[in-house]
């Protein structure tokens, strides 16, 4: 630090205005005492002369605004800044010995442990760590975590250009994989660095894409929501393969953490996507976390990505049903919807284009077996595409093992679609036959004697209102013509004209239904909510009643989640529905919801609503993990029942998804900067070029201090006004 002291002027107006003034003054000075009314000795007018132009000066010295000025020099020394990558893929083992990038990182530091504290003495209090993942934040003495599930280059190199602006910077370190998978693009965030002139000395840690790199992942695994206990399930998963060409890796599926099954598959090519099946069979009700693993392989870069899961409801008391339409039509499209929405039914509603061939449905029936089913319904699908066989198997379930089985309205189905000569007419409650079609004429359901008071037609529990709720139902477009009921039939519902539209009977220990009408979905689409319901109802009591479950004879409480498995930003919606002894929705209920981690033990309760006929609560999870969601149920003081389920929350995590260190990006952020591309083998170079920089920034910081502005110049200029004007008048100039 120096110090020098400087005088200087600071004058308002030009120079030589000021003399010419200064001038003048002297002038009109001495003209004013050459002569006086009095005699005086020239002495006396030389004094007054000069205590007169003392004063004129000390005017003029106030307009030139004469200071001394304090210099003082500062020397700072310059900055350096050492940005480290904290993300988790830094922990992949692709370096030399199969030690982690991490690893390798902090072994360079370690060697170079002198050449950094050289750098700290060359520029004391000068020297800033700072870490990058998701955030930058200040960072202890390289002592990263490596915990953060992204990398965001962008972001820290901006950071890095913001604390640079001002400064003198004898070089930006940045230690990382390149694998960046977050925020703004880093290239154009380098340039920023280059227009600061901070020069960026790049270090690439890992290896490339074009390298021989090993890696397996489980990217995701598929399961039903809900399969009834004592089924078979499909468990699929989707496995991703790099640089594995030719080897075969064990793949092992777990249930509740325990081993079932392990299978061995082949690795076709260097980039190879496969699908694998693991079918199971659970009797115990409840959650159950299912999950595919791909055992570690010899030389892979990372084993973090090996394993995917997911839950899985097992359920009893339910119904399993399968629904099999050959056409796509709104009637199937919103069918499939209601009875998808009910929380105790599992559906199988395949898509048209799967069954409406011969060689597709056999396909579909031979991975279905149709023994499991507890109803089946038939659309607009002709009996040709069923062999024989098929037929008479249908026809024994419903005699002989009690299942249900209906019949829709529709063009190539009943008698038109050649079912009058099947098995499936001998139990159907209607006549069938060839030359039987379709009715296009508008017409409303109305419900028959026996069907205000059957359960498939029960709207509402009251049969005056239930009249009355069919009344308000909205037309249909049409209806299928078939023959007549046969004897032991009910005909529990006709068109305005009379005519049969919903005809159900008893069939050995099964039951069958024909349902004549092909356009309910009206009754739903483009309609208030109330009318949703209705339709939900209407289809829900249908596979119910086919089922044999039409007396449930207590109350009930049911408890669905939207789905098992969610990502980090997705809400969680959780349903509970309330029935009555005879399952319809129950409005008054106390329902009480709870979201437990099942790690951390803290119980969070839900805000519950009424949402026309299920109570619904949602939930927004924000920490990876398995949640358990809980509900208890009351009717006016009588507890319904408690069920229990669970979800898991899966925060992605990048860092695994494309192990590959992108060293072409890290090049490329240099070239932007105009920096420097170096491996860490080349650190102790590096190093040393910043230490002997000795770049320091020299700042002068100035301090006036002004003469012409005080009070003694002005008592100067007072004092020597009054010694002349008391010199005069003893004079007896005044």
């Amino acid at each position: 630090m120096q110090f020098e002291k400087e005088f200087s002027l600071h004058p308002d107006l030009p120079y030589w205005l000021i003399a010419l003034m200064a001038v003048g003054m002297v002038l009109v000075s001495f003209y004013s005492y050459s002569k006086t009314h009095r005699e005086i000795s020239g002495g006396q007018k030389l004094l007054l002369t000069g205590l007169r132009i003392f004063a004129w000066l000390l005017i003029i010295l106030c307009l030139l605004r004469p200071s001394l000025t304090n210099v003082e020099y500062l020397r700072e020394k310059g900055w350096v800044l050492i940005l480290q990558d904290n993300s988790r893929s830094m922990l992949i083992k692709d370096m030399p010995g199969e030690m982690a990038r991490a690893r390798s990182l902090k072994l360079a530091i370690s060697e170079n442990r002198e050449l950094f504290q050289q750098i700290e003495e060359q520029y004391p209090r000068h020297v800033m760590n700072l870490l990058f993942g998701r955030e930058t934040r200040p960072g202890l003495e390289h002592e990263p975590d490596w915990t953060d599930k992204v990398t965001d280059l962008g972001n820290a190199l901006e950071k890095a250009g913001r604390l640079s602006r001002g400064k003198k910077i004898a070089g930006i370190l940045l230690f990382s994989d390149g694998a960046n998978n977050h925020g703004p693009e880093p290239v154009q965030k380098a340039m920023g660095l280059h227009d600061l002139a901070a020069p960026l000395y790049v270090f690439g840690t890992g290896r490339q894409q074009s390298d021989s790199i090993k890696d397996a992942r489980v990217v995701d695994v598929i399961t039903p929501r809900r399969v009834f206990s004592g089924n078979s399930f499909p468990v699929d998963a989707e496995l991703h393969f790099l640089g594995l060409d030719g080897e075969t890796v064990d793949v092992v599926f777990k249930f509740d953490d325990n081993e079932v099954e392990r299978k061995k598959v082949q690795v076709k090519t260097n980039q190879d996507v496969s699908q694998i099946r693991f079918m199971h069979r659970e009797i115990r009700p409840g959650s159950h976390y299912v999950s595919v693993e791909i055992q570690p392989v010899s030389g892979e870069i990372s084993d973090r990505n090996n394993s995917q899961g997911t839950y899985v409801e097992v359920i009893s008391g339910g119904l399993n049903v399968l629904y099999l339409e050959g056409q796509f039509r709104h009637e199937f499209t919103f069918i499939k919807r209601s009875l998808s929405e009910s929380p105790n039914v599992i559906l199988a509603a395949p898509f048209p284009f799967q069954i409406s061939r011969t060689d597709r449905m056999q396909r579909f029936l031979q991975a279905n077996d149709l023994s499991q089913y507890h109803a089946i319904i038939i659309g607009d699908l002709p009996a040709s595409v069923f062999n024989e066989e098929t037929l008479e198997f249908m026809k024994r379930l419903v005699e002989r093992r009690g299942i249900g089985l209906a019949m829709i309205g529709g063009y190539k189905n009943l008698g038109a679609g050649g079912y009058g000569q099947t098995p499936l007419a001998d139990i159907l409650p209607i006549e069938l036959a060839d030359n039987q079609g379709q009715e296009d004429r508008v017409t409303r359901v109305i419900p028959t004697d026996a069907g205000l008071n059957h359960f498939l037609m029960s709207l509402e529990s009251d049969p005056a209102k239930n009249s009355a709720t069919w009344n308000s139902m909205p037309r249909l477009a049409g209806y299928s013509v078939a023959g007549q009921p046969k004897p032991a039939a009910s005909v529990l519902a006709v068109s305005e004209s009379q005519y049969p539209l919903i005809v159900v009977q008893d069939s050995g220990k099964g039951r069958t239904a024909a349902i004549l009408a092909d356009t309910t979905y009206r009754w739903r689409m483009g309609h208030p909510s109330e009318m949703e319901v209705r339709h939900k109802k209407f289809w829900r009591q249908v596979v119910l009643w086919l089922a044999s479950r039409d007396k449930l004879g207590e109350k009930n409480l049911l408890l669905s989640l939207d789905k098992f498995q969610y990502r980090l930003g997705e809400e969680t919606r959780i349903f509970a529905e309330v029935t009555d002894e005879k399952g319809n929705p129950v409005e008054n209920a106390q329902v009480k919801v709870t979201v437990t981690h099942e790690t951390e033990k803290k119980v969070s309760e839900l805000s519950v609503s009424y949402k026309v006929d299920h109570y619904e609560s949602r939930y927004s999870a924000t920490q990876d993990g398995v949640y358990i969601v809980k509900a208890e149920a009351m009717i006016d003081g009588e507890k319904v029942g408690e069920r229990e389920t669970r979800f898991k929350l899966s925060i992605p995590d990048r860092e695994f998804d494309s192990p590959q260190a992108d060293l072409k990006l890290l090049m490329n952020i240099a070239e932007a900067s105009g920096g420097s591309f170096h491996k860490l083998e080349e650190l102790s170079s590096v190093l040393e070029e910043i230490r002997d920089k000795k770049l320091a920034t020299e700042i002068r910081r100035e301090r006036h201090q002004y003469i012409w502005d005080n009070y003694w110049i002005f008592s100067l200029f007072v004092l020597t006004l009054m010694l002349e004007w008391i010199f005069r008048r003893n004079q007896g100039l005044v």
